[in-house]
């Protein structure tokens, strides 16, 4: 009998290539959420720890991957995000 999935696995279908992605050839699955414009993904990513300092190597932030897709509200949450985390930003 397989175990239920927990609340966060659960938040996860549908989203299940995030898991797969590699950081160098796609960013974080947080940017992956910020450039779909997915707010609730997203707080969900950084809920469970997801840095929001990290750049993509293309030295792209989460936040500024929002932004370049148009989506302000979700860039601004990912900006606000890193203040609260206490850190700058840093490639991957």
């Amino acid at each position: 009998m397989q175990s239920q999935p927990s609340h966060g696995e659960s938040q996860l279908y549908g989203y299940s290539d995030l898991l797969q992605l590699s950081p160098w050839q796609n960013g974080t699955a947080l940017h992956v959420a910020a450039k779909r414009g997915d707010m609730e993904m997203g707080e969900l990513l950084l809920g469970c720890g997801a840095r929001a300092d990290v750049w993509w190597h293309a030295r792209v932030s989460a936040a500024e991957m929002a932004r370049q897709n148009g989506h302000e509200e979700v860039a601004e949450s990912i900006k606000r995000e890193r203040v609260v985390q206490g850190r700058g930003v840093r490639a991957v």
